[in-house]
């Protein structure tokens, strides 16, 4: 038994920590997406598999064809002359600090300082069905609709990652849609509204975006945080080159970690046979 590319934790309370580690001393080998997990193992006192570092599987992903997602994005009236293009994929998991309402109100109003700021066509992303019925919320809000357009919730995971690529900047609240974007080298701004490890772990430290990851906290405040968003935010946009460049040479070593799944698990079925 291998446990792939996890994360593993935090777990709340004795039981599920001993329960965690009775479990996990049990398999052949672990491999983990980012180096919190690494260390939370030494604290269950997982201690009997082979643990290695490797990277989240999803960087391995493929997206659709240029002609695919050429004929998606004209689907929904966006051209080459919508520039510059900017995706945002909202999340419905909240940080109990922060209201559903507030949530709709901050990305709505981010829209809008993205359009009126830098001309920018908003492209809303759903990267999960749970998303779908926030990303209207936050779309009605919106002052500027002629320039936002809502990215059809019945596309596949592939299809999803080449909208994101065709983005100039990407502002996103789920993890996987930034795995998606860093991936692609799409200079990209990560909301954090739930499992920080994962995010900073993987996005943070192996990505090297930590500058480009803002939590929600429990002393989350909402003017200060919009404030520090759209800071964040146009320090992204004036470093974009730099990042894109960054975001290149560390999707190659990331993609190597990745495939070392692939070679632990062919060792391990030869093992076994």
């Amino acid at each position: 038994v291998m446990v792939c590319s996890a994360t593993i934790g935090p777990y709340k309370g004795r039981f599920l920590r001993s329960f965690a580690s009775y479990v996990l001393n049990k398999v052949d080998i672990i491999t983990l997406r980012e180096e919190f997990s690494q260390n939370y193992l030494q604290v269950l006192g997982v201690n009997k598999p082979s643990v290695y570092l490797s990277a989240d599987l999803a960087f391995l992903l493929e997206p659709d064809s240029d002609e695919t997602i050429s004929t998606i994005l004209e689907s929904i009236n966006i051209t080459p002359m919508n520039k510059p293009l900017i995706g945002i994929a909202p999340t419905a998991m909240m940080h109990p600090s922060l209201k559903r309402q507030q949530y709709i109100q901050l990305m709505a109003e981010l829209s809008n300082f993205l359009i009126e700021d830098l001309n920018s066509t908003i492209v809303y992303i759903t990267n999960t069905y749970q998303d779908k019925t926030i990303t209207q919320s936050i779309y009605q809000e919106v002052k500027h609709k002629h320039k936002v357009r809502l990215l059809p919730a019945i596309l596949s995971a592939s299809e999803i990652k080449g909208i994101i690529g065709k983005c100039d900047i990407f502002i996103c609240s789920r993890f996987h849609a930034l795995v998606a974007s860093t991936s692609l080298a799409v200079p990209s701004l990560g909301i954090v509204s739930y499992s920080k490890n994962k995010f900073h772990g993987v996005i943070g430290e192996m990505m090297g975006q930590k500058n480009y990851l803002l939590d929600i906290d429990d002393k989350f405040d909402y003017d200060w945080f919009f404030a520090e968003l759209k800071l964040k935010v146009n320090d992204l946009w004036n470093n974009r080159d730099l990042v894109l460049k960054d975001l290149q040479e560390r999707e190659k070593i990331v993609k190597e970690q990745v495939l070392l799944n692939g070679n632990l698990i062919k060792e391990l079925v030869e093992y076994s046979l």
